[in-house]
């Protein structure tokens, strides 16, 4: 049953972002890189 549970939740989370990537091609690269670079940050500062 867990397999099948990862199975589902791998779908909707693929799901998601294809949607997000076909409602919003250009705006999806931007919030990523922002997500991204301070988490480096934090990273570099600890």
């Amino acid at each position: 049953m867990k397999r099948l549970l990862a199975i589902f939740v791998a779908l909707v989370i693929v799901g998601v972002i294809g949607a997000a990537v076909v409602l919003g091609s250009i705006d999806l690269p931007a919030p990523t890189q922002h997500m991204e670079v301070p988490v480096s940050n934090d990273r570099l500062a600890q």
